[in-house]
């Protein structure tokens, strides 16, 4: 399956973003990915949106949670993970495009 063979449907959206690397502690603990993504805004890029999406476009950049969404693959040779949101869940577009995460208290 290649990435151009998935469509996002309706009012969802299919955001590409770097796959995150598992991260250790100064302690030695390994912190899974998904423990590092949890409560953390990420930005993504819009590879697709389906015909029902208003405000964003394919290639604009935006805020989300990872956690609101599913991710749908990963590639692993071009180290990045898919992800498929409904538009409501986007927080934000940014219009420089830059990378951005932040840590947000639960």
């Amino acid at each position: 399956m290649n990435v151009q063979d998935i469509k996002a449907f309706k009012s969802n959206v299919l955001l590409e973003m770097p796959r995150q690397i598992e991260q250790t502690t100064k302690a030695g603990l390994i912190l899974p990915t998904n423990s590092t993504k949890n409560g953390r805004l990420v930005s993504a890029k819009v590879l697709s949106v389906g015909e029902k999406v208003i405000d964003v476009a394919e290639g604009d950049r935006v805020l989300f949670y990872p956690k609101s969404g599913d991710s749908v693959w990963r590639n692993t040779d071009a180290n990045t993970e898919l992800y498929l949101i409904p538009e409501g869940h986007i927080i934000a577009v940014l219009e420089d495009g830059e990378e951005f995460a932040v840590d947000v208290e639960s």
